[in-house]
């Protein structure tokens, strides 16, 4: 499929329709105890680098970007209804939207290559993510140094923080990962001007030197 993957699929809507509803996956497991912008927030960041690839290799440069605009309208809504479980949704979207421009300038740069880059973006993410706990597997936490730099490249670390939530002190990352002894010295939580602001800029700059690629 990857030969494939600058014309496939052909209709523009259907793609664009598809990555959004994806990126909208993170809501499915909620349903049942009510919505959770944790659990969407968390899908966006492991989610969104593999759909902006994508995006950047099957859809005019126009209109790939709007694929995250459901995610944004499904983040304002939460954080909506649940001002105090999402303190800030739009410092939470445009980290989403960050990781999602950096797939994306990927994807322009490297059509033919798409599907097999959106599944390293995949795999990378994870792996970033589950890095600061080991996977659950450490017999104890990293050093809070190797810790505290370990969080700061994870995606979910980076979309929860900007969304305002306490992501060290989450019962998922507070004794796995050790962070009750990671101080303000080690470690500044992530938000939008450090996080989302370098990964547009950084995305912007794929997609520029595609474009000049394209043009010799």
């Amino acid at each position: 499929m990857d030969s494939l993957s600058p014309t496939f699929p052909p209709r523009p809507a259907v793609v664009l329709g598809i990555l959004s509803a994806v990126g909208l996956g993170g809501l499915a497991p909620s349903r049942g105890a009510g919505l959770d912008p944790a659990a969407l927030l968390t899908w966006l960041a492991l989610a969104a680098t593999a759909l902006g690839v994508l995006a950047g290799a099957w859809l005019p440069r126009a209109t790939a970007l709007l694929v995250t605009l459901p995610w944004w309208a499904a983040v304002e809504g939460l954080g909506r209804r649940a001002p105090g479980a999402l303190p800030d949704p739009t410092g939470a979207w445009w980290a989403a939207a960050g990781l999602f421009t950096l797939g994306w300038g990927a994807g322009c740069l490297w059509r033919h290559g798409a599907v097999r880059i959106a599944g390293a973006a995949l795999l990378i993410s994870g792996l970033l993510a589950a890095l600061p706990s080991g996977g659950g597997r450490l017999a104890q936490p990293w050093p809070p140094g190797a810790a505290a730099r370990l969080l700061d490249l994870s995606p979910v670390a980076i979309v929860l923080e900007c969304g305002g939530l306490d992501f060290m002190r989450h019962p998922a990352v507070y004794g796995p990962v050790g962070t009750m002894d990671i101080g303000p010295e080690l470690r500044a939580p992530w938000r939008a001007t450090t996080a989302a602001v370098p990964l547009l800029l950084l995305g912007a700059a794929l997609a520029g030197a595609a474009s000049l690629r394209g043009a010799r």
